[in-house]
């Protein structure tokens, strides 16, 4: 049977997946940042409706929980 881990264990395991939850936000906002200079290149509008829409029914759908589907929209909504 596993040890149940203790309360400064759990914090730090917190603490680490926030640190990697930033770094990933980080680098998707870099990303996102290039793809709205690559589409102003083009001429193109920034907000593509049709690809926020696949993204957050993709984001809803791979959801594994336990957070709810409005929660996990309102991250991947968020600019």
């Amino acid at each position: 049977m596993a040890k149940r881990k203790s309360l400064p264990e759990l914090r730090k395991s917190i603490d680490t997946v926030d640190r990697k939850i930033l770094e990933l936000v980080s680098k998707r906002a870099q990303i996102a940042h290039q793809v709205g200079e690559a589409k102003n290149r083009g001429s193109r509008g920034v907000l593509d409706v049709a690809r926020e829409k696949t993204v957050i029914k993709r984001m809803r759908t791979d959801n594994p929980g336990p957070l709810g589907g409005d929660a996990i929209e309102a991250v991947f909504r968020e600019k």
